[in-house]
């Protein structure tokens, strides 16, 4: 049996679970402590990639809109220089306060 935290951009951090390790993409949230903010409309986040033509690596990039605005088009940017990988940003709803990309979707601006 495995129990986990999971969260994705538009699914709030819950404890799932699951009987067998295979069975981990079936695994049933077990917890609702974030219900609230599943009912709510929040920023969408869209990965994108780039290949660096120098040496071919893959470079990742998280696109976050303002709620209601999804893949909306001459939105005001705000580009989050931050650090990793310790400060990545990743596949997950960040709520922490000092999560700066869905506050300022939140407030309107598409963050990249």
């Amino acid at each position: 049996s495995a129990a986990f935290l999971y969260s994705s951009f538009d699914r709030p951090e819950e404890v799932y679970f699951t009987k067998h390790i295979d069975g981990l993409p079936w695994a049933k949230p077990v917890t609702h402590e974030n219900q609230l903010l599943a009912t709510r409309e929040l920023p969408r986040a869209k990965l994108y990639r780039w290949s660096n033509p120098e040496d071919n690596r893959i470079i990742e990039g998280i696109l976050h809109y303002p709620p209601g605005k999804f893949e909306h088009e001459n939105l005001p940017l705000f580009v989050y220089m931050h650090g990793g990988p310790s400060d990545a940003s990743l596949n997950r709803l960040q709520t922490n306060f000092y999560t700066w990309a869905p506050l300022a979707a939140a407030e309107g601006w598409l963050v990249l």
